[in-house]
């Protein structure tokens, strides 16, 4: 008999990450956090924070999140989810 090991790695992540989220600040990239002190230098122009080579705002933008609809290309094989 096999034992389930996900379940509590899968509460250990969440917790983590739930307190990741909540001591790491947002940025102009909704995914990307940083921590207090860089927030700090990013702010009076001491550091620059990047991602993929372009700057970023250490200041998250205004308003909630948009999410924009990428239509997928003809000819893309999709999974329907039917699993043989």
């Amino acid at each position: 008999m096999q034992t389930k090991k996900r379940h509590p790695f899968t509460k250990w992540a969440n917790a983590s990450l739930k307190l990741l989220l909540s001591k790491l600040g947002l940025t102009g990239i909704r995914f990307m956090r940083v921590g207090p002190g860089t927030r700090a230098l990013a702010v009076a122009g001491e550091r620059t924070l990047s991602y993929l080579l372009r700057p970023v705002s250490p200041v998250a933008p205004p308003g909630p999140l948009k999410l924009s609809v990428v239509q997928v290309p003809d000819g893309t094989v999709e999974d329907d989810g039917d699993a043989d």
